[in-house]
């Protein structure tokens, strides 16, 4: 089902991660999750258009560089950890 589906949910997905890539203000958190058992992170970027919600075996800053892709938005809200500083004007 989900190869299946995987088609439609790619277009609708470049959709909604345009709206975090223009966004003057975004906000960002991550937690750890386990997928198949195996720790990963579910990481949220949300902005006054969108909510994007996505997994990573990752907590580093490349999720948030592949997310933004160079983006640089005004003011950036998240906690203090380090892959989510340095991405804005104004933290």
């Amino acid at each position: 089902m989900f190869r299946r589906s995987a088609a439609a949910f790619a277009a609708r997905r470049e959709q909604v991660l345009a709206a975090p890539r223009e966004a003057r203000f975004l906000a960002s958190d991550e937690t750890g999750v386990r997928i198949e058992g195996v720790n990963a992170y579910r990481w949220v970027f949300h902005c006054a258009q969108a909510v994007v919600h996505g997994a990573a075996f990752t907590r580093g800053a490349i999720v948030v560089h592949e997310t933004v892709a160079g983006h640089r938005p005004e003011i950036w809200t998240s906690d203090r950890y380090r892959a989510q500083q340095g991405h804005a004007t104004r933290q």
